[in-house]
This record gives C-alpha cells, structure tokens and sequence, in this order.
C-alpha cells in the first residue's frame, strides 16, 4: 500500500509538471526537484528531459526535518518539493508552499479524485 501511494505519488508529480513545460516552447528550461532519495529512477528522469526539453536538477534529502531545515535556512528555490501529509500542514503555517493554480495544469482532470483534494492540503 506504501509502495502504491509512493509511485502515485511521483506520477502525479511528472502528469504536474509535464502539464507546466508544455507551453516551454524551444528555450530548455530548468527544473529543481527537491525529494525523497529514492523517490526517481535515473532513466525516468532523463527520458522526462528528453521528453519535455527541460534539464533536471534532482536535490535528495532523507526526512522531512532535513528538507524543512534547507528550506528555512533559504537560498534554496525548487520547483517541485514532495513533503510527507504532515510536513505539508506545517509548511503550510511557515507559509513555505506557493498556492497551486489548477488552471495551469491541463490535465488535472484526468488525476484521481483523492489526489485532487488530499485531506493535508490546506486549501
């Protein structure tokens, strides 16, 4: 069950942020993951830069506290973070996290209903 919402989870995250670069058009643009260290296969992510003409800059840490301690310490700008249900709350109240605008990510529509509106996400 873990393993499930743990590769859930990466798909959403990639079906998010293909939905984004869509519109990138030929300039190669960054993207900053900041993430769990096992979270992405390698291949994964380079068939994604290839993809979507988009060079990947994949940062790991292994708990939420070490992610939430880089975070707060600044100098640090990601496009995608993938905080644990709790420390989404918690970044939340440290307004750490930028609100998602649904309307940039076209196929939102085709995510599961439970992802759409988690039970951590404050809005």
């Amino acid at each position: 069950m873990k393993l499930m919402k743990r590769i859930a989870g990466v798909a959403i995250s990639f079906s998010l942020v293909a939905g984004v670069l869509a519109g990138c058009g030929e300039k190669k643009e960054e993207l900053n993951i900041y993430s769990w260290a096992d979270n992405f296969d390698e291949q994964v992510l380079k068939d994604f830069e290839k993809k979507y003409n988009v060079k990947i800059n994949y940062d790991k840490y292994a708990s939420n506290e070490e992610m939430l301690a880089k975070l707060q310490a600044g100098g640090a700008k990601y496009d995608l973070i993938q905080p644990s249900d709790y420390m989404v709350k918690t970044m939340a109240k440290m307004d750490l996290l930028a609100p998602l605008d649904k309307k940039n990510i076209p196929n939102i529509e085709n995510m599961v209903s439970n992802f759409k509106t988690p039970a951590f996400d404050p809005e």
